[in-house]
């Protein structure tokens, strides 16, 4: 995880059995000494609110410690190499 301030932080992280394709998604959850990472994908139509562009996947990250906790929301869509 590297977030915009450029401060690179590791995690050990475990997913669920699920795909992203079963109903409730694919999670991956992740932890280090001092912090912890959900990531929570899911198969659906999903809209940036800056463009026109509908994206196949959305996504939640929630990183937390025991002071704080912060979410991010987005969408993004998947493309196989050579067909951008």
């Amino acid at each position: 995880w590297e977030p915009m301030d450029g401060e690179t932080s590791n995690f050990l992280a475990k997913s669920s059995d699920g795909e992203l394709g079963a109903p409730g998604g694919m999670a991956l959850y992740g932890k280090n000494a001092s912090e912890f990472l959900v990531f929570l994908a899911r198969r659906e139509s999903c809209n940036d609110g800056m463009s026109d562009r509908q994206f196949g996947i959305s996504a939640d990250i929630v990183i937390g410690n025991d002071a704080s906790l912060g979410r991010v929301s987005g969408c993004c869509s998947l493309v196989k190499a050579g067909q951008e």
